[in-house]
């Protein structure tokens, strides 16, 4: 049997085929946006420690480690259709949290500040600052420790993020969706 979409009427407000495209066009700015960062952060990060580079290459790399971004937002919509639509009560349930903040119990009494940062510490974002310290150190033939040192510059940055808007907004960092409801 073919399953038929029914045209949404004019007051039933904006079909599902829009909230795809907005969160298509979000992933693709999404991903541009920390490719572009990652790139520049990291020429600034080596041309400062005196290293010969171009930004053409690093953009590569980030390119490269921006593939894991891809991967986390499918766990993020296999996390999401595994709660099924019920769950979603408000726009924060559209992002799941897969990160250490999920070691930490309900009533744990830290800061917004440091579970919005490990919110945004998970195997993926390792996993991501490996592929950018591993990229760097091979194509600049690099010694081996400074894929640690470019690792922890990658995590270091949306850590500190994460605790500094957090703390002045009380919460974790609004997303793109509730930043459009406001």
């Amino acid at each position: 049997m073919i399953a038929r979409f029914e045209p949404a009427s004019a007051t039933s407000g904006p079909s599902t085929s829009s909230y795809v495209i907005v969160a298509l066009l979000r992933a693709a700015v999404g991903l541009a946006a920390f490719v572009a960062f990652t790139g520049v952060v990291l020429w600034g990060a080596l041309v400062l420690s005196g290293i010969e580079t171009s930004l053409k290459t690093l953009l590569i790399v980030a390119t490269y480690a921006g593939t894991v971004r891809v991967v986390f937002g499918l766990a993020v919509l296999v996390v999401l259709v595994l709660r099924g639509v019920e769950s979603v009560t408000s726009s924060a349930d559209l992002n799941p949290s897969l990160g250490l903040d999920l070691l930490l119990p309900e009533d744990s009494g830290t800061g917004p500040g440091l579970s919005a940062a490990l919110a945004g510490l998970s195997v993926f974002s390792l996993w991501r600052a490996y592929l950018v310290g591993l990229g760097v150190q091979t194509t600049h033939r690099l010694r081996r420790s400074w894929i640690f040192v470019v690792a922890a510059l990658m995590l270091g940055l949306p850590f500190l993020y994460h605790i500094v808007v957090a703390s002045h907004l009380g919460g974790a960092p609004p997303s793109f969706i509730q930043r459009v409801e406001q």
